[in-house]
């Protein structure tokens, strides 16, 4: 008898609580972080790809963040111990953290409403084409001129060379998004 990955994990190292009383269509259990109300709920479809299907606070995800690759569990524990312990979690998973904690009210400054871009400030914004589920960061550039809109990274000449666009500002103090999104015609008038 083949033993299952699931028996081998330590969940005291990874943050982690399975339910035992559910089982996925894929032969797992549904992973859910330590001391949570059914919060940041990961299903594996495989030990290479799964989606957290759950927020911090156990309300579901509209649409799933899904995880690929070798290091699922890896990538779900940083995020869970980022939350937990407010540590930083770099650029790839503060879009997770962001989404699983609606970060934008937890980690929100004094932010004076986006209402205008400004030469210097710097943007965050999703590949257009791609569906947001299939992204795992946001790509962040600063603005170096506002009429004609220019941005460090030339995005001015390709994605955005049509004047269409959603955004949102960035702060790259705390290395968060801060939401809302906003159309770029909205903010460049």
């Amino acid at each position: 008898m083949t033993m299952h990955p699931q028996s081998s994990w330590d969940l005291r190292t990874i943050g982690g609580e399975l339910n035992l009383q559910v089982m996925l269509p894929s032969g797992f259990h549904p992973l859910y972080a330590q001391g949570t109300p059914n919060g940041v709920c990961l299903h594996l479809d495989s030990l290479d790809q799964g989606s957290i299907v759950t927020k911090w606070d156990g309300s579901d995800m509209n649409i799933p963040i899904i995880l690929k690759g070798s290091s699922i569990l890896e990538k779900w524990s940083r995020t869970v111990r980022a939350i937990k312990m407010g540590e930083d979690s770099g650029e790839e998973l503060s879009m997770m953290v962001s989404l699983l904690t609606d970060a934008d009210i937890d980690y929100k400054k004094d932010e004076s409403e986006f209402t205008r871009l400004e030469a210097g400030d710097f943007i965050a914004y999703l590949m257009p084409g791609i569906p947001p589920s299939q992204q795992d960061h946001f790509t962040i550039t600063q603005v170096t001129k506002v009429s004609p809109l220019e941005l460090a990274n030339g995005h001015h000449q390709t994605l955005f060379a049509s004047g269409q666009g959603e955004i949102s500002r960035y702060d790259p103090e705390s290395k968060r998004v801060i939401f809302p999104v906003k159309n770029i015609t909205d903010v460049l008038n």
